[in-house]
């Protein structure tokens, strides 16, 4: 084989690669977003109850300054060594849209590409299910 031969091979297999490595960046990093006929206090409440019912960890809770938005960072921690290790970091927006109105959106954790899908996390749709568990709809 000359050389000519094997550098094409070579160009060849480095696409058929990059493409199966871009692939593979399936993103279950999207939100899931969902407008709910309660209050914003209400849904602050199922949000939070939710996800500490779901073995999860609230890391970080703030309203806005105008107290219509309320973000929570939550993650789910595992066993290292005797340790307790923070893994999987996703989030909850709660907005206020109207007085009986308030809009739920809850952001998954990314992973980077080397993360199989099937080890990947879709806290959208447990939290989303738990809520609805919650408020009984």
């Amino acid at each position: 084989m000359n050389f000519k031969k094997v550098k094409v091979w070579t160009v060849g297999l480095v696409i058929i690669f990059l493409f199966q490595s871009c692939g593979s960046l399936e993103n279950t990093a999207g939100d899931r977003s969902v407008t709910y006929e309660y209050g914003f206090d209400k849904m602050v409440e199922t949000v939070e109850q939710a996800i500490r019912s779901s073995s999860l960890n609230i890391s970080f809770a703030q309203k806005s300054d105008d107290g219509n938005k309320y973000t929570i960072v939550f993650n789910s921690q595992v066993a290292v060594n005797n340790q307790s290790v923070q893994q999987d970091q996703g989030e909850v927006v709660v907005e206020r849209v109207a007085e009986k109105q308030t809009k739920v959106i809850i952001t998954n954790p990314e992973y980077h590409f080397s993360v199989p899908s099937h080890q990947r996390k879709e806290y959208d749709r447990r939290l989303k299910n738990r809520i609805d568990d919650i408020l009984g709809v």
